[in-house]
């Protein structure tokens, strides 16, 4: 797994690479922390970063990658899971792990991919996942878009 191309994955369809931005949601900067998440990440780092400071591309990437830390360790690297946790929550998506979904069988993990209930997640797992492969051949690094599937499945 590369880290700089699914940082540049979730970027792009995050912020378009625009770091003052805010989302509907509340959402802010480049990889469009919520600010929930910032205040777990300013107790588990003991640091007291405000909300304005997530404007900031460097404090935005440094929060962003400590949470991708954990997100990569909980979804075994897989990038098409760690993008359904950080679109949707970690929660959501290992609810949705839970009820046996990306099990083998046939038209696997296609079928359970589209069978996604939340609507946003499943689509921006999608576009993660085809940055993902563009910036890994960018970065001249092997990737198998069948390898990461076949990863899926439990």
């Amino acid at each position: 797994l590369s880290d700089k191309a699914l940082v540049y994955s979730i970027m792009r369809q995050e912020s378009i690479y625009i770091p003052g931005i805010v989302s509907p949601s509340f959402a802010l900067g480049l990889m469009q922390l919520m600010p929930f998440l910032v205040d777990i990440i300013n107790k588990k780092t003991n640091q007291n970063k405000s909300y304005i400071d997530m404007f900031n591309p460097i404090n935005n990437l440094n929060y962003a990658l400590f949470h991708l830390k954990w997100l990569k360790k909980v979804n075994k690297n897989n990038p098409l899971f760690i993008a359904y946790s950080y679109n949707g929550g970690f929660g959501f998506f290992s609810r949705y792990k839970k009820n046996k979904r990306f099990t083998k069988g046939m038209y696997e993990p296609f079928l359970s991919m589209e069978m996604m209930s939340n609507d946003e997640t499943r689509e921006y797992g999608k576009k993660v996942l085809a940055n993902y492969y563009i910036y890994m051949k960018i970065y001249n690094q092997d990737i198998s878009l069948i390898d990461i599937l076949q990863n899926s499945l439990e």
